[in-house]
């Protein structure tokens, strides 16, 4: 029982040191020992609970994951509108300044195959997962519909929120429609 307990507090140990460090020095500087320092242990700790790097990234790409599915799942239950005010705006609030760190996860996907797989595999949790909520909101369209839906979706809001520093983009109520009508023609019209 003490080895779970253990599990629960150095993992969340571990992962909060690498986000510091990913803001502090960047992903491409941020080295195994540098987490190790940041979470006052060492780095044969870190390989025990979670594994090299590869590892630590998909971890704390799953992390993130896992706390949009909260928030998915949470607000799935509620109306459409509350998924796509969280879609829209809400993961950018809830995250933070943590958004830097997010930045750096996705654009290792493009940099390194090894974490570009880790990473995919995190996402397709997502998606699949994502996929779920959307079916009790739409029980009519398949469940491979609901993740091509939740993909579309999530593209949509990561891209905005990539270019929402260099252009001046829609409104929240074009962002809005266009999510909305991405579900109505995907999932509420399936036949599928």
């Amino acid at each position: 029982m003490a080895r779970k307990k253990l599990d629960e507090e150095r993992i969340p140990q571990i992962l909060d040191a690498f986000e510091r460090c990913i803001m502090k020095y960047g992903l491409a500087e941020t080295s195994l020992e540098r987490v190790a320092q940041a979470a006052k242990i060492s780095r044969t700790t870190i390989h025990h609970y979670i594994g090299g790097r590869q590892e630590l990234i998909k971890a704390a790409h799953k992390r993130f994951a896992d706390m949009w599915l909260t928030n998915i799942g949470r607000l799935a239950e509620l109306d459409i509108d509350d998924l796509l005010d969280y879609m829209m705006t809400g993961w950018q609030e809830e995250i933070g300044d943590r958004l830097e760190v997010v930045a750096a996860l996705d654009g290792v996907l493009v940099k390194d195959s090894e974490t570009k797989t880790a990473v995919s595999e995190s996402l397709e949790y997502l998606f699949q997962s994502e996929a779920v909520h959307f079916q009790r909101l739409y029980p009519a369209a398949s469940l491979e519909r609901c993740r091509d839906a939740g993909m579309m979706l999530y593209a949509l809001g990561i891209g905005f929120w990539r270019i929402s520093d260099h252009i001046v983009h829609p409104s929240n109520a074009v962002l809005r429609a266009s999510m909305k009508g991405i579900l109505d023609s995907l999932l509420a019209k399936a036949t599928d």
